[in-house]
């Protein structure tokens, strides 16, 4: 087992007792790192969600599978970091400069 799938693995533990095999709402907003419910529906708009959504029959909102949700979220902790506030043309003294 891979240091991705056991992050994996210990996500999807964490979530399914959470929320369940579906996760929507506040929970799939907060999964997500969207601070309000009107950035995640911009998010939805522009096509911009990392992962799957989906409608359920008789309920309002956008739903996504727990298991889909907590892959994203493990693969996202393999991506190289980015300072933050620096912009994507700054040099590395640029960089530190604003630290």
């Amino acid at each position: 087992m891979t240091n991705i799938s056991a992050l994996e693995q210990r996500i999807l533990e964490s979530m399914l007792l959470r929320w369940g095999y579906v996760i929507g709402g506040a929970g799939l907003r907060q999964s997500l790192g969207f601070a309000s419910q009107a950035a995640l529906r911009q998010a939805i708009l522009r096509g911009s969600v990392p992962v799957r959504l989906f409608a359920m029959e008789g309920r309002r909102g956008h739903f996504a599978l727990t298991h889909e949700l907590a892959h994203w979220l493990a693969s996202q902790s393999a991506l190289p970091s980015e300072p933050r506030n620096v912009h994507k043309n700054a040099t590395r003294r640029d960089a530190l400069k604003n630290t």
